[in-house]
């Protein structure tokens, strides 16, 4: 009745929610700053690059995909913020938002997620720098040495 699954279906399922938790987290976070900000929610230079730190951990998850269990347990932690983050936007939807402190921990939490990945993001680039580099200096000596 049951397939097995094998890490390509789990990896693909983590991902898929931990794309959809980070999404909707930062949508959330945008609603929670709508309803606690009185003259009107402005978006900036500054909220782009925000938004941008926020959504890293879609690229990372995308990088990490091939290991299943450090994709599982990335997906998970999205998760958990998540939830954190529906508490939060529920106590400032039925009391308002002076019951909501200044940093929550949902807040501390996805913001390192989001500097891990884009540590993985910038690790991941590097290392693909680094073969570019090498793989035009082996074409370029392969060239005079050929000559």
């Amino acid at each position: 009745m049951f397939e097995r699954w094998d890490a390509q279906r789990v990896s693909s399922l983590a991902l898929k929610v931990g794309c959809a938790s980070q999404v909707i987290w930062v949508l959330l976070n945008d609603i929670i700053s709508f309803l606690t900000s009185h003259g009107g929610y402005s978006v900036g230079y500054p909220e782009v690059v925000v938004h941008v730190i926020w959504l890293a951990p879609i690229p990372a998850l995308w990088i990490v995909r091939g290991a299943s269990s450090v994709t599982v347990l990335y997906a998970l932690a999205l998760s958990a913020i998540l939830t954190s983050r529906l508490y939060d936007c529920l106590q400032v939807v039925m009391y308002g938002p002076s019951v909501l402190r200044r940093v929550t921990g949902a807040d501390l939490a996805a913001t390192a997620i989001c500097w891990l990945s884009l540590v993985v993001i910038l690790t991941w680039v590097a290392h693909l720098l680094t073969n570019l580099v090498f793989i035009a200096v082996q074409r370029i000596v392969g060239v005079f040495r050929n000559g």
